[in-house]
């Protein structure tokens, strides 16, 4: 008797339950023509039953194959040398080579080189050797584990590599070497440097539900059992949508419950799947299914949301957008022709409008528990050499440009801490704090502030700077502070700069500039002004001085990144600005946390370039993050949620899609009104 696969697992090459799919041709098709592949979908689709199936086709053909599972490689905790080492060993057993090569010798042999050079090594002087005309095929099970690894991007830039070296020799040996990738997963999943990526010259492969004339074949399990075997499996695709996973486990259900040839389908899917669903799920299927639901942590409430959406429409329109992609690799949804719909009606009957809503109030109430983190800002004054640098471009002065062996000079003139004078007092004798100079003369009227031009028109020279244009220090300096430096030659010390403008105004320190330091679009109208076209390699210049005295991942070098990355937006250069935006928010996200306010401004940021350049998906990706946090942070009625709803408002406008935008910008605006 013909059984049923129920161990999760893929199915054997020659299983006789195994339904064959148009992508199962269209896989052996693409790979034969020395294209990589990726399929990538949600789990149980039969992913690892088409490896095997194809692999074993291919083999037929004389071809080569080896399929690693990433999964027996260790999780991302595991150090880069033995990961690398243990995926060279899959290869070597995968290929039958371990029994006629010395892999450990093999090995020791190149512990000079890189991990990407013994790699490029194995496949050019064992693969391309031992297999001298044969086509070599590398297939990639549960990618997906790749996300957390830390150097994923150099390892997946690797393969890329190696498909463009088929374009440097029309007779390289690359051409026969073929990656085919399988998981659960999205290639943005993987790697966001687009220019890296292996997945935009892969051909993918969308593994969709079983039909019921595909799937015939399962009929095969219930002869004997049932007296219509077309019309009770014609029942099990009503209630399973043809889900690989689900077919067979209602079939085999079907073999071991039923006490009668004409079974009641209703009743043993009652009984054995949907009552008490937790208890029988079995393998697991269900639970992954709610599990990938409820862990995409800020993504959660409205990957739930557009589910809801589905479930009350019967379905929406496909974008491709991220949060389609995340709900699609649920499993919950499936794409038919262009809409997004409800796999089947087991899904649609557990994960129902009620759960949704239960789901939903349980993580509004975590939500409210938590207490509001304090915004606090981690900032120390901007060092003397950036400082120098603006004013210099502030003042037009450009004839002199910085190099980066200065700052080696500058280093060398550090005051010793025993010769620093302690700062003028801020407290009078009693204790209390000295009064700003008055704003207003004895008559009433305010005192004119001094002239900025002198008789003949010319810019009267900035305080900060002395007569020989050299930049004027305050005589104090902080211990800690790694940029506190004075010029080589300053033998008369300036009294340090005013704490209050003329005004009677208290200067605005670093903390309060938070706004202006970090929005994009003003930095951008900023250096977007006819003398500032110079500016970059004045700004490398800084970032350079400022990365050799405090580390290339400081949290302090953000605003030396943020004015770089505004001066390609102003000039357009958006490839060019979003690396330099994608590292501070890395550098925010590590230093301070992937949920702490300060980020918000980096989410804009980038969000920002990517709608330049149409990537309006994720731009509305970053923003949704940005107005989760905010609510996070400072409650649903905050100022700064209504700011995070107005920026998705625009980004809606921008599409068309103008309903959107109305629900946004109302909610936006009742904030705001109260």
């Amino acid at each position: 008797m013909v059984s049923y696969k129920l161990s999760g697992g893929g199915l054997s090459a020659n299983d006789p339950t195994y339904v064959m799919r148009k992508q199962d041709a269209e896989l052996y098709e693409k790979l034969q023509s020395g294209e990589y592949c990726y399929v990538f979908n949600a789990r149980q689709m039969g992913k690892s039953s088409l490896r095997v199936k194809v692999m074993k086709k291919l083999r037929s053909q004389g071809c080569k194959c080896a399929a690693i599972d990433m999964s027996r490689l260790g999780d991302f905790s595991i150090q880069k040398q033995s990961w690398y080492d243990g995926f060279l060993e899959e290869l070597f057993r995968g290929f039958g080579l371990a029994y006629s090569i010395d892999y450990q010798s093999w090995i020791e042999s190149y512990q000079s080189f890189t991990n990407i050079q013994r790699l490029a090594r194995f496949i050019e002087e064992i693969l391309f050797v031992n297999f001298s005309t044969e086509k070599i095929y590398i297939f990639l099970d549960e990618i997906d584990l790749l996300v957390n690894l830390p150097f994923k991007n150099e390892f997946l830039a690797f393969i890329r590599s190696c498909y463009n070296r088929r374009a440097e020799d029309g007779n390289s040996d690359y051409h026969r070497l073929i990656f085919c990738f399988f998981g659960v997963a999205t290639p943005e999943d993987l790697i966001r440097d687009g220019r890296h990526t292996p997945f935009n010259i892969g051909h993918p492969i969308e593994l969709t539900a079983l039909n019921f004339q595909e799937g015939k074949n399962l009929t095969q399990g219930l002869i004997g059992i049932v007296e219509e075997p077309e019309i009770v499996l014609r029942r099990v695709f009503d209630w399973t949508g043809g889900q690989p996973f689900l077919t067979q486990k209602l079939c085999q259900i079907i073999v071991d419950h039923t006490d009668s040839t004409e079974p009641d389908i209703d009743k043993l899917v009652e009984e054995h799947i949907l009552t008490y669903w937790q208890e029988k799920d079995y393998p697991t299927h269900l639970t992954y299914i709610r599990h990938h639901l409820l862990s995409q942590n800020q993504l959660t409430p409205e990957l739930l949301k557009l589910y809801r959406k589905i479930l009350l429409r019967g379905g929406i329109k496909t974008d491709e957008s991220r949060i389609q992609m995340v709900l699609r690799l649920s499993g919950i949804v499936i794409k038919k022709q262009d809409k997004l719909v409800v796999f089947n009606k087991i899904y649609r009957t557990i994960f129902n409008l009620n759960w949704i809503e239960e789901q939903l109030a349980i993580l509004a109430k975590d939500r409210d528990k938590q207490t509001p983190k304090k915004m606090w800002m981690r900032f120390v004054y901007p060092s003397l050499i950036w400082g120098g640098v603006i004013s210099l471009l502030a003042l037009g002065w450009r004839q002199q440009k910085l190099e980066l062996h200065d700052s080696d000079r500058l280093m060398q003139s550090q005051i010793p801490l025993t010769d620093r004078k302690p700062p003028p007092p801020r407290f009078d004798e009693r204790g209390g704090r000295k009064p700003p100079p008055p704003r207003f003369d004895q008559r009433g009227d305010r005192r004119p502030l001094p002239p900025r031009f002198d008789g003949r028109g010319d810019r009267r020279p900035s305080p900060r700077f002395d007569q020989r244009g050299d930049r004027r220090h305050p005589p104090h300096h902080k211990p800690d502070d790694a940029l506190s430096l004075l010029p080589l030659s300053q033998p008369d010390k300036q009294p340090p700069p005013p704490r209050f403008r003329r005004r009677g105004d208290r200067r605005r320190s670093s903390h309060h500039r938070f706004a202006e330091g970090k929005n994009l679009k003003k930095l951008a109208q900023f250096y977007s002004q006819e003398e500032y076209k110079d500016a970059e390699p004045l700004l490398h210049s800084a970032l350079a001085i400022n990365e050799k005295a405090l580390g290339t991942d400081h949290p302090d070098i953000e605003d030396s990144l943020n004015n770089l990355a505004a001066l390609y937006y102003s000039q357009g250069k958006y490839t060019k600005a979003e690396p330099i935006l994608q590292r501070v928010l890395t550098i925010n996200e590590k230093a301070l946390g992937t949920d702490h306010p300060h980020i918000v401004h980096s989410l804009y940021n980038l969000a920002q370039i990517y709608s330049e350049q149409g990537r309006y998906a994720e731009a509305e990706l970053l923003l949704e993050r940005a107005l989760t946090i905010n609510e996070k942070t400072f409650g649903v009625k905050h100022r700064n949620v209504a700011h995070s709803l107005k920026n998705l408002a625009d980004l809606y406008y921008e599409q068309g899609k103008y309903k959107e935008a109305e629900l946004f910008q109302q909610r936006a605006l009742d904030i705001r009104e109260h």
